[in-house]
């Protein structure tokens, strides 16, 4: 079971661009030096275009704040090993990623 004390975020349906974009802002809002929770457990679709961008916020995030991330299937890590970002380190899989 996961730790986490800071804000969460849950998604669901669709995780496209304007979904990433969303997200994105969300990360923005959370102050330095904090924490966020990102549940994609139940997102049942996902765009490429999202995932390029949610690897884009993960890369800028990284100095800034603690990313839990829950629920990504293999595809999506791929993905975003393919956009350069590996879901180790500052990023956390939380207790129910998916394979």
């Amino acid at each position: 079971m996961s730790s986490h004390s800071g804000r969460s975020v849950e998604l669901d349906g669709v995780f496209d661009l304007n979904a990433a974009r969303a997200l994105d802002q969300t990360v923005d809002s959370v102050k330095r030096g904090g924490s966020l929770l990102v549940d994609f457990r139940r997102v049942r679709d996902f765009h490429d275009a999202g995932l390029a961008v949610l690897a884009r916020t993960i890369q800028r995030s990284r100095e800034d704040l603690e990313l839990e991330v829950r629920g990504l299937r293999e595809r999506q890590h791929q993905m975003l090993r393919y956009f350069g970002v590996e879901l180790a380190g500052h990023v956390h899989l939380g207790d129910a990623a998916t394979p």
